[in-house]
């Protein structure tokens, strides 16, 4: 069974709808029926030799952790069975595989975490029209690979936030989401910023200008300022607001990769490790984001580290809980018998 034309067609496209998300009858549904019988049989061989198993018991069942990492968490956390607990059931949303997305989710599946989205983030290079031509995207080549060494479950998600079907379900699942890139693109925050409030789901957002990280806010629900908080403000801040609105407008409509940027993989490197930690320790250790309620920027060539903290903004409309009031007007809070007549 495994050659021929199974081994060269089907298989290909097989593999990346193993994700814990598709039943016999979706996987047919991608397959012309008379391959159906391969398919099934196939399933049954791999299951028989212990690569595809059903996911019970997930959370009592946690990832060992190794020497040092149980060490750290002795000394760190509560202990390093309760890390290791706290790691399986978390579930974590990593939007952007570019090199700063697919460090940070190697390194989560590396240190335990239970459950890894996959969202491609980017408009993927190459779209063709049928599965069989379709050149496999970053979420899809980056699950496949992680799931060969890892025992977290993966799921993928080939398209951006703002296009992905499911969105509101696949944030009130999650533990946190991080949204990643190796550019300045802000796409998809608008949405993640907006749905994460919504369900109570703490985010976090990093971007690489140039030579500098961007990183944050991490933004905690009712608790600190979320993105639109940091926007206004930033735009109240500048010197030329509306070049200030426009270029934000810019970043969030770019959501193709670029190439031409300026930028060296150690820098995303760097990004991608620091967000990775800081959401271990929020995880494992339910420690404070170090990006909580603030942006922290990295000089990357000196590696100096400057922190800009972002207050709440009043009447916020994505954030505050009078965002749907009426404003206020002077008048209304003036009273009646001291206001002027004429």
């Amino acid at each position: 069974m495994l050659s021929g034309d199974f081994v060269s067609v089907v298989l290909p496209s097989l593999l990346p709808l193993l994700d814990g998300r598709h039943g016999i009858e979706d996987l047919a549904a991608e397959f012309d029926e008379t391959l159906r019988p391969e398919i099934e049989d196939f399933l049954t061989l791999i299951e028989h030799k212990g690569f595809l198993a059903a996911q019970h018991g997930r959370e009592d069942d946690a990832v060992m952790l190794s020497g040092k990492d149980g060490a750290y968490w002795s000394l760190y956390g509560a202990s390093a069975g309760e890390a290791a607990r706290r790691l399986a059931q978390s579930t974590v949303v990593v939007a952007g595989l570019g090199d700063v997305g697919k460090i940070v989710a190697t390194i989560l599946a590396a240190s335990g975490v239970g459950t890894l989205v996959l969202i491609e983030g980017a408009t993927p290079s190459a779209q063709s029209s049928g599965r069989k031509e379709a050149k496999a995207s970053e979420a899809e080549k980056t699950g496949l690979s992680l799931r060969k060494q890892y025992a977290s479950r993966v799921v993928t998600i080939p398209t951006t936030i703002d296009d992905a079907a499911g969105w509101e379900e696949t944030v009130a699942a999650a533990s946190v989401v991080a949204v990643l890139s190796d550019t300045m693109s802000m796409s998809g925050y608008d949405r993640a910023n907006e749905a994460c409030i919504k369900h109570g789901v703490p985010w976090v957002s990093a971007r690489i200008d140039r030579q500098r990280a961007i990183i944050g806010p991490f933004v905690i629900p009712n608790q600190t300022a979320c993105f639109a908080c940091f926007e206004a403000r930033s735009r109240a801040n500048a010197d030329h607001p509306e070049d200030h609105e426009a270029l934000y407008r810019h970043w969030k409509d770019l959501n193709g990769r670029r190439d031409m940027w300026p930028s060296l993989l150690p820098f995303a490197g760097i990004v991608g490790n620091f967000v990775a930690l800081d959401l271990l320790r929020v995880l494992a250790g339910e420690h404070l984001s170090a990006a909580a309620g603030r942006i922290v920027n990295i000089d990357l060539p000196t590696m100096e580290r400057s922190v800009h903290e972002v207050l709440k903004l009043p009447r916020c409309p994505a954030c505050s809980r009078l965002r749907d009031r009426r404003p206020t007007k002077i008048w209304d809070i003036i009273p009646a018998e001291t206001r002027s007549v004429g």
